[in-house]
């Protein structure tokens, strides 16, 4: 480098470019001249070089905001030194302690202590270094920054045989030097953060927003990084314990649970220009807040708006109002096509074609959600794939015929498809699995079991049925449908009622002591999830039907806002109702045991009981009403026929619950004939 030098100078350099006839090249030359050669003013100078101290202030102002600001610098040291154990002690959420220790490469004396000075690094050394960084420090200045705001203590190791060496630090005064026992690795101690910059030290918050702050940053610092054993401790209490993680979806499930995890889906795609891997939300299990949304670029999180965007149009026209995708994403680009020198922090970038890499995203998100929501059916894969099937989910068998059907004479056995009442055909509507919220281990159920019979004859009671050889058979085995399994833990036998059959495909004929009586299974089944749905709803408990892909529904005008009004309510009873823009809504999830080609019915009844007396005073008169609507088209059919067991398992379930003969409305469960009446009428 030339340079041009006044005489008689205490010089310093600035740095410039010069036009000259005799430096007609872009050549940056530094010229050194004094202030002795500038003209004496009389008025004192205003502008000053700064001291050395002030300066690491400032820069820690630039790098340290918080306590977490510090816990990043060095668990990223730590990840760059090849760490794969990592403990992060807390005293008062980092205001009185932040310690970071680790199982890394460690340094030598020399190499620590230049560590310490301003601008010394190991992972840069040219210009040309910072368009191909590969790791997560660079700068060179954290430690400088961090010790000139408070006490530091810096122990490493790399070789052992050596020993380990320990500097201490008071403000960014050396004051400690010497050789100590050690493993290898490194451990930093920072005591009381801020405690000569007290401008900065009014800015903390309490110690519960500090800790939380450092808890998220290990978090992500975790999901970039799973094969790491991460550990906090705070006020001597474990917070985190983090053991190493085979892949991400492992480091997914120890940080938010089965839950979480059980509502994402795999995405992955291999190209020059952009690779990426990872899970994101199903288009039905989106969520309300932004909290789940980690991005991760070349192993490092960052914040990224070319990459946010294209995410969401990944999931353009699968995403309700006011939701937001779920994403653990791990991107990787060539280093020489990303800028992480942005910002202090570190976490913002900058691509050098945004717009193809916003594309290429939004354009495979979006081909891989079609492709997987179309292949998921009853909540697990029906094709190919990888998407790794729930091990709780029902498993449905379909046989070829209706046992029970096996057993009539042929002249009963005619097909009637119209008598099947789970039978799904209003367009828009998913079906949606039957399965219990939360159970572990379920049985094997049947598709329903409906014996579709001569309307002049009832169906034959298992006493009756007889096989080829003239033996009579039991049909205790046959199952039920799962929609009348209200109450798993009651008895599946009535001890008041003897079943007879079925009357005109809506009445069940029975034997009582005191006669005969008939019940209407409409009504009955009405009543029970009338029951069913109070009880749950008071506990926070309502059984859930979930749907993979929203239905969507539109109302009018007048309509969509009465749902609006009342979306607080509708959850409590099992709808996740979103609105989807408009006077359309989107639902998730529905409570059993509803169908899904019934729910519009239900909105409409809701809607116009609630516009004729939307001036009740009490939540749960309205309560009261949107549960009766659910019960009313959630009940079966009044021309359900039903088998011997599924008529014997409803009237079980009334008989042990006490149902009286009439509900509040008026409407007639059961009606007996008594003895005596059957045997005045047969004489007359």
């Amino acid at each position: 480098m030339e340079s041009l030098r006044f005489p008689n100078s205490n010089p310093f350099k600035v740095l410039g470019g010069c036009s000259s006839s005799w430096l007609k090249t872009s050549t940056i030359v530094s010229l050194e001249f004094s202030f002795r050669q500038m003209p004496v003013e009389s008025e004192p100078s205003k502008v000053r070089i700064l001291p050395e101290s002030l300066i690491n202030k400032i820069a820690a102002g630039e790098v340290v905001e918080r306590p977490a600001s510090v816990v990043k610098e060095l668990v990223e040291n730590s990840l760059d030194a090849g760490a794969d154990q990592i403990l992060v002690t807390l005293k008062n959420g980092g205001k009185d302690l932040i310690s970071v220790l680790d199982n890394g490469s460690g340094m030598n004396e020399t190499d620590a202590l230049r560590a310490l000075e301003r601008h010394a690094t190991s992972k840069i050394s040219a210009e040309e270094d910072l368009f191909r960084i590969h790791t997560l420090g660079f700068r060179g200045e954290a430690l400088a920054a961090i010790s000139s705001v408070s006490r530091l203590e810096l122990t490493t190791c790399s070789n052992e045989s050596k020993g380990a060496v320990q500097f201490r630090l008071n403000g960014g005064v050396l004051e400690h030097q010497g050789k100590t026992g050690f493993p290898r690795g490194t451990k930093i101690s920072v005591e009381q953060l801020f405690f000569n910059t007290p401008a900065r030290l009014k800015f903390m918050k309490s110690t519960a927003t500090e800790l939380q702050h450092t808890q998220q940053l290990l978090q992500r610092l975790a999901l970039a990084a799973p094969a790491i054993q991460f550990r906090l401790t705070h006020n001597q209490q474990m917070l985190l314990n983090l053991s190493q993680a085979p892949d991400l979806e492992g480091r997914i499930q120890q940080l938010f649970g089965e839950e979480v995890r059980d509502g994402l889906m795999p995405v992955q795609h291999q190209a020059n220009q952009l690779s990426f891997e990872g899970w994101i939300s199903l288009p039905s299990k989106t969520k309300t807040s932004r909290r789940l949304q980690y991005l991760f670029v070349n192993g490092r999180h960052v914040k990224c708006p070319a990459l946010n965007h294209g995410i969401y149009d990944g999931y353009k026209g699968l995403l309700a109002k006011g939701k937001h995708p779920a994403y653990f994403l791990k991107v990787e680009v060539a280093p020489e096509d990303v800028d992480v020198n942005v910002h202090p922090a570190k976490t913002e970038i900058r691509f050098r074609n945004s717009q193809l890499i916003h594309t290429i995203l939004a354009d495979q998100l979006s081909r891989q959600i079609h492709e997987t929501t179309e292949k998921r059916f009853f909540g697990r894969e029906v094709g190919g794939g990888s998407f790794p099937q729930r091990s709780d989910q029902v498993e449905f068998n379909l046989p070829d015929s209706l046992p029970l059907e096996e057993s009539f004479p042929k002249p009963l056995r005619k097909k009637n498809p119209s008598l099947d009442v789970r039978q799904r055909d209003l367009t828009g509507f998913a079906e949606i699995p039957i399965a219990p919220s939360g159970a572990s281990s379920r049985k094997k159920i049947a598709s329903p079991k409906i014996v579709e019979s001569n309307p002049n004859e009832a169906p034959i009671p298992p006493e009756l049925v007889k096989s080829e050889t003239g033996k009579t058979e039991s049909n205790q085995d046959l199952d039920f449908p799962e929609e009348l399994n209200l109450f798993p833990n009651l008895a599946e036998k009535p001890e008041q009622f003897k079943i007879i059959g079925m009357l005109h495909q809506s009445q069940i004929l029975m034997e009582h002591e005191d006669g005969l009586a008939v019940g209407d299974v409409h009504t009955i089944h009405k009543v029970l999830i009338e029951v069913l749905l109070s009880k749950t709803v008071e506990e926070n408990s309502v059984r859930l039907f979930e749907n993979e892909v929203p239905l969507l529904l539109e109302l009018k005008a007048q309509d969509a806002l009465i749902l609006e009004l009342h979306q607080k309510l509708l959850r409590q009873c099992g709808f996740q109702i979103d609105s989807f823009g408009g006077t359309t809504f989107s639902i998730s999830s529905l409570p059993f045991p509803l169908a899904p080609e019934k729910c519009a019915g239900v909105f409409k009844d809701f809607v116009s009981r609630v516009s004729a007396f939307g001036k009740r005073a009490h939540e749960s008169e309205i309560r009261k009403d949107l549960i009766q609507c659910i019960a009313g088209h959630a009940a079966l059919d009044r021309q359900s026929s039903l088998n011997y067991r599924a008529m014997s398992l409803l009237i079980a379930q009334m008989e042990q619950l006490d149902l009286p003969p009439l509900n509040s409305s008026g409407e007639r469960l059961w009606f007996l004939i008594r003895k005596d009446e059957l045997i005045k009428r047969l004489k007359a």
